[in-house]
């Protein structure tokens, strides 16, 4: 697909569009790329008028396909992340460069509706939501708690109930979480009591940190890792309530890793030194676990450009889950590199060239058309 001047040059005509019906431009337009609409905006009124409404916005965005956001840090004295925007090939066994407005920038701590939650570069304690491809920025007030967001959980959200953009954000359970919704008129952080009634109640010890949490079922529900091989905490972002969600099966320390496949909550557990199972939360409410499958060492297809073997599963890692769990991406424990694993031809192959000299900060993202003038146009959106 060429860009959108290309789009725009090879195109006159249709630009004129007396002949095709509204409806069928709609239909092309809101598949094209999010980058080329961008470009397009200014082309004629028509393509100004769709990239301005709220549903053209969301159609589009909906329709578009997620790429990986990947980050490494920069040098010591500069607090700026390298940033690469991969996306999958059509087979799903490679990664090629995507374009990104920005090769560097703050730590990306969450993403939304193509809006990412990013620590500042150039102010402690400061987070800003931006929206990179439109270049629309809003700054988040210091947090009650006064965390300089080195050892904390965030995470930016859509409450499709009540149509307001939140970012929760957690640094001592015993504090409480932090919630704060854009565009609010008191400008302010609420605190609402955490999941846990006392120290004596956490199963986890002094050195613990929060991390960023893992969000499914359309990013409503937050999921954190607490050093339980029993539960994790789940927190409802519409209800503001928490809960404990069970495990679907015992495991040892380091042997299991929570994933999103699909828009369910995932656990990739290393059964044995020669097996994966991949188990889905299909019901959230009623905590009903699915074993969705297994990926077992003698059954798969190793492809790697040397010649070498294939690597023991008790050294890899799982990072991600790709396209609805079609994809399965590693990283290896004691070495730079990552591992793609296509579940229909199960195939597990080495890739090259991939940024992962220290433990990069991945998030899956897709670029939208969402801007805004102020701050309280995110407020009570009619759509994403």
């Amino acid at each position: 697909m060429g860009n959108g001047r290309t789009i725009l040059k090879e195109n006159k005509k249709e630009l004129h569009h007396d002949h095709l019906d509204e409806t069928v431009l709609y239909e092309i337009f809101t598949r094209l790329p999010q980058e080329c609409l961008a470009e397009l905006r200014y082309a004629c009124k028509t393509f100004h008028k769709w990239t301005s409404w709220s549903k053209f916005v969301a159609d589009s965005f909906h329709l578009s396909r997620p790429a990986l956001l990947v980050q490494v840090p920069g040098n010591l004295r500069s607090k700026a992340f390298k940033t690469r925007f991969l996306e999958l090939d059509s087979e799903g066994l490679g990664f090629k460069n995507k374009k990104f407005g920005m090769s560097k920038m703050g730590k990306a701590r969450s993403t939304c509706n193509g809006l990412l939650l990013v620590n500042d570069t150039n102010k402690e304690k400061c987070l800003v939501v931006m929206n990179v491809l439109t270049k629309c920025y809003v700054a988040i007030p210091f947090c009650p708690s006064h965390c300089k967001h080195e050892a904390c959980g965030l995470a930016l959200v859509f409450n499709p109930h009540d149509k307001v953009y939140k970012v929760v954000h957690v640094y001592n359970a015993g504090f409480g979480f932090e919630i704060f919704t854009l565009g609010c008129s008191g400008n302010e952080w609420k605190v609402i009591p955490g999941p846990f009634s006392g120290p004596g109640e956490q199963p986890f010890g002094a050195q613990f940190r929060w991390s960023d949490p893992l969000s499914t079922n359309g990013q409503l529900i937050l999921h954190w890792d607490v050093d339980s091989r029993e539960y994790i905490i789940s927190f409802d972002t519409s209800e503001e309530t928490f809960r404990r969600t069970c495990y679907p099966c015992r495991f040892e320390e380091g042997t299991g890793t929570l994933l999103e496949t699909g828009g369910n909550l995932s656990f990739a557990h290393r059964s044995s030194s020669t097996q994966f199972d991949v188990w889905v939360l299909e019901d959230f409410e009623r905590q009903v676990w699915n074993k969705s499958y297994s990926v077992l060492a003698e059954s798969i297809s190793y492809t790697s450009q040397e010649i070498n073997a294939l690597p023991s599963f008790e050294n890899l890692v799982p990072l991600f889950s790709l396209r609805d769990g079609e994809i399965m991406l590693f990283r290896h424990k004691s070495s730079p590199c990552w591992y793609l694993f296509e579940k229909k031809l199960r195939v597990l192959k080495k890739l090259s060239g991939m940024p992962v000299k220290t433990t990069p900060k991945l998030l899956l993202y897709k670029s939208s058309l969402v801007r805004w003038k102020n701050k309280e146009e995110l407020l009570v959106r009619e759509t994403i």
